[in-house]
């Protein structure tokens, strides 16, 4: 049963057979039908692309505060200086398409 063996299981457990190989990392689970091991994250719909960078909406919500501390200040002036520009630019550009 998942990660240790059992002589008989509850009927709660997960039975894994022995010559499955799945990792056991975490990175599948049970599927809702109880019969197959399916990827984490499956089944999910692929995100639509961001109208904005992040970044950019992480510098706007930054800008909007009264009193950012000294190290938010510093990452707001090297974002302005290096990519401030850029984003806006591609963010005009997305709303653009709609």
């Amino acid at each position: 049963v998942g990660l240790k063996r059992v002589k008989k299981p509850k009927s709660s457990d997960v039975v894994v057979p022995d010559e499955i190989d799945l990792p056991l990392d975490g990175s599948y689970k049970l599927d809702l039908d109880g019969k197959s091991f399916m990827p984490v994250g499956h089944g999910f719909p692929k995100p639509k692309p961001q109208k904005i960078p992040t970044e950019l909406a992480i510098y706007r919500l930054m800008a909007g505060t009264k009193n950012p501390h000294q190290d938010v200040k510093d990452w707001m002036k090297e974002y302005e200086e290096n990519f401030l520009e850029r984003h806006t630019e591609l963010a005009l550009i997305a709303s653009d398409r709609k």
